[in-house]
């Protein structure tokens, strides 16, 4: 679950959140809500095998009094000879 590439919307919302810096190759899990983990985990690894996983939910981050609902999107990503080799996360603040 390394962090291999985010854009400028996601370093500045983890800023907001977690008062941290966001990093290449950091655990994504660090990032999660508190009790969204085990999902995260269970929608990656349907991602690994194929599926593209697509659902709304609202996350909450008790420690900063931050609550949104977002659609977040897990779609596999391939090279050029049609192997799966990562998972590209998408959340949308809806």
């Amino acid at each position: 679950h390394r962090i291999t590439y985010f854009n400028k919307k996601a370093e500045l919302t983890i800023q907001r959140i977690f008062k941290k810096n966001i990093a290449l190759l950091d655990d994504i899990l660090r990032y999660a809500a508190p009790g969204t983990e085990q999902g995260f985990i269970i929608d990656f690894d349907r991602c690994m095998k194929g599926e593209i996983v697509e659902k709304q939910m609202e996350i909450s981050y008790p420690s900063s009094d931050y609550s949104r609902w977002y659609k977040v999107t897990f779609t596999p990503i391939y090279n050029n000879k049609g192997n799966q080799y990562g998972v590209m996360f998408c959340s949308e603040d809806i």
